[in-house]
């Protein structure tokens, strides 16, 4: 294919559906080209999201509207008689052909046949476009859901900025100027470089390279971009079939609460998959999928700073690797999307069989997945494609999950973001299974007893009711269910179905202990009557704290209610023993007993006659006095833990079977 036609052409000749006969320029002379009637201007799959904002916008109008401007040059590629991909220019063009519209249409200017557009990224532009890219009402008319399926890079937002901005500046400009803005929209030209071939694997590959060459030299290309156009140009076809179903289905777990990001998602596939190919000569990769030195790979060298899928020259790997991505994003979006109950399919990842680790991989995935956290996500996508998605993985594969739940664990509450490098090495290793039982193991010994009780936690972002009882319950999971060997050198699980039971929420639940759920104390007063006020401010903030929180049998559990503090310790102390969830969560309900039984709450509350003298009296308890009394709690339980987990051997993790 050779790029050597070009041209200047005026944005009515490029966009308005009418044949334009044009000369355009060769090296050995000029040469006449037909731009046909019903062509179809493509935005390619390989391309990047809009990314104009409103400032962009207002600069273009403001230049338009004193003048008819060039615009640049715009690259195309004719792939069939009346096929045009545009390689170069998407972001000008859309926004003009909005400009035009939104002149149209708020403008009352006269209207324009343009020629028909089309976004492999986003077939529901028309439409989108029909009601200003506006959810609410395309809500109401029934179609958001089917224009949302079809925006696959999530343009919606970024359009509707960009619709309104104009629509804005078209409101502003008097109406008898309106005419004269379109004219000289239509006649603001482009330099138009065409490659005259008629599409094909080559040609296609070659539009590709135009378009990192282009960008590169321009707009920088983000390790995305850099990686998509990268797949598109080694496997046109492959990718235009797998790409859209990827983006689509990372679009829908999202939506289900999954916070895994697209570069993200893509940096750790990569991560777990790469090293293999480079005969492991990785031990780091930046979040840009660059490498960080020198190596030889099949008597290549890759330069230090070289985009990883750059120094892959084989299509095969890349199709493997596509093929990959569908069935991780197919997986894990099924799981997000399961509601807490295990799919049928799940299973046949583990031979079929609806055993105790399958079901705890399900739950620990379906965590790791919905964590704020993005760092252990790379575990759960190397187990998926180290142990899941193999024909043949041994037991003892399989239950590597459990080490992974534990450094999921460990980093999210002791460590944060700052694991990252820690988990791309073990990615990277080719032993990674024994690199992660070593780290899982050692971060056990040092930092179980680290976890802080005294923050917020997060879910999905947030700090709400919810997020209290996300991170906790599966803080309690990792040092109850899993417990070091004698040498503490390794980890292992005492009774893999109990682990399963607490993990679907079968016999053991969560007490909201201080704070209800509800955010509301109910209480006795008088002769047996009952009154009820509401958490005072400075006291809701502990419902997403893990202190809040006891292990308890879960019918028991239901039973206490919307009590105070007090009234569910008198509750407790009628129940036998073996309502906790072992002997620690016991010891956590003594010291809550000798020091809130033993403080300030209201004890006369019997000999109150008048509700609103009650209400009062337990109000000034949680706003003047609980608070003090919750942080002794706190450090009694630390020593506690600290205790607990360094000077003896954890006891079973049941009281009582």
């Amino acid at each position: 294919m050779e790029m050597n036609l070009s041209t200047i052409l005026t944005v009515e000749e490029f966009i308005t559906n009418s044949v334009c006969e044009i000369e355009m320029k060769r090296k050995s002379g000029p040469e006449n080209f037909f731009l046909p009637q019903n062509r179809v201007w493509v935005v390619p799959g390989y391309q990047r999201e809009i990314r104009w904002k409103a400032i962009n916008v207002e600069t273009l109008f403001e230049n338009i509207y004193n003048s008819e401007k060039f615009l640049g040059t715009i690259l195309i590629s004719k792939t069939s008689d009346t096929r045009f991909e545009i390689i170069d220019g998407q972001q000008r063009i859309t926004v003009l052909l909005l400009f035009i519209n939104a002149l149209e249409k708020t403008g009352n200017v006269r209207s324009i046949d343009l020629c028909e557009y089309y976004n492999e990224t986003l077939e529901s532009f028309d439409k989108m476009l029909e009601y200003g890219f506006d959810e609410k009402r395309m809500r109401e008319n029934g179609i958001l859901e089917e224009c949302t399926e079809k925006d696959i890079l999530d343009q919606c937002d970024a359009l509707k900025e960009i619709w309104d901005t104009l629509v804005r500046c078209v409101n502003d400009v008097v109406p008898r100027r309106r005419t004269s803005l379109l004219d000289k929209v239509l006649k603001s030209s482009f330099n138009v470089i065409l490659s005259n071939e008629s599409g094909g694997t080559t040609s296609n590959s070659i539009c590709v390279d135009y378009y990192l060459d282009l960008n590169a030299k321009a707009v920088k290309l983000d390790s995305i971009d850099i990686l998509k156009a990268e797949l598109f140009r080694k496997n046109y076809q492959l990718m235009t079939e797998k790409w859209k179903n990827v983006q689509r289905a990372i679009k829908r777990w999202n939506l289900n609460e999954t916070n895994y990001p697209n570069n993200t998602f893509y940096f750790h596939f990569f991560a777990c998959v790469i090293n293999k190919y480079l005969r492991y000569e990785l031990t780091k990769l930046t979040p840009e999928l660059k490498v960080t030195k020198n190596i030889e790979s099949d008597n290549e060298d890759i330069k230090i700073g070289t985009h990883i899928i750059e120094a892959i020259d084989d299509a095969h790997f890349c199709e493997i690797a596509m093929e990959e991505i569908e069935a991780c994003v197919k997986c894990f979006e099924a799981i997000s999307d399961s509601h807490g109950m295990i799919y049928p399919e799940f299973l046949t990842y583990f031979g079929g069989k609806n055993s105790a680790v399958a079901n705890s991989a399900y739950y620990i995935l379906n965590t790791i997945l919905k964590m704020d956290n993005e760092v252990p996500k790379i575990l759960a996508t190397k187990y998926f494609l180290e142990v899941m998605n193999k024909e043949v993985s041994e037991e003892k594969d399989y239950k590597i999950i459990y080490y992974i739940y534990v450094l999921a664990i460990l980093f999210v509450t002791t460590q944060g973001k700052k694991a990252s490098p820690q988990l791309v090495r073990i990615v990277l290793s080719k032993d990674w299974m024994k690199e992660l039982r070593d780290l899982a193991t050692q971060k056990y010994n040092e930092d179980i007893h680290k976890i802080i009780y005294d923050k917020p936690t997060k879910f999905n972002k947030t700090v709400t009711k919810r997020s209290g009882q996300f991170l906790p319950k599966h803080i309690f999971a990792v040092r109850q269910y899993i417990l070091p060997t004698a040498d503490k050198r390794e980890l292992y699980v005492p009774n893999e179905g109990r682990l399963k039971e607490y993990l679907e929420d079968r016999k053991i639940s969560a007490e909201h202990f201080f704070v209800n759920q509800s955010e509301n104390y109910e209480f006795h007063y008088g002769e047996g009557e009952i009154a009820t006020i509401k958490c005072p401010a400075k006291v809701k903030k502990f419902i997403s704290y893990p202190i809040n929180y006891l292990y308890l049998d879960k019918h028991e559990n239901t039973a206490l209610g919307d009590g105070t503090i007090v009234e569910k310790i008198e509750e407790l102390d009628k129940k036998e023993k073996t309502i906790f969830a072992n002997e620690l969560v016991y010891q956590y309900y003594k010291i809550a007993k000798e020091i809130f039984t033993n403080g300030k709450y209201p004890r006369n509350l019997n000999e109150i006659k008048s509700k609103m003298a009650a209400k009062r009296a337990v109000k000034e308890y949680y706003t003047n006095d609980f608070l003090l009394e919750l942080k002794r709690y706190i450090e009694e339980v630390s020593k506690l833990e600290l205790k607990y987990f360094k000077e003896s051997n954890p006891p079973e993790w049941r009281v009582k079977d």
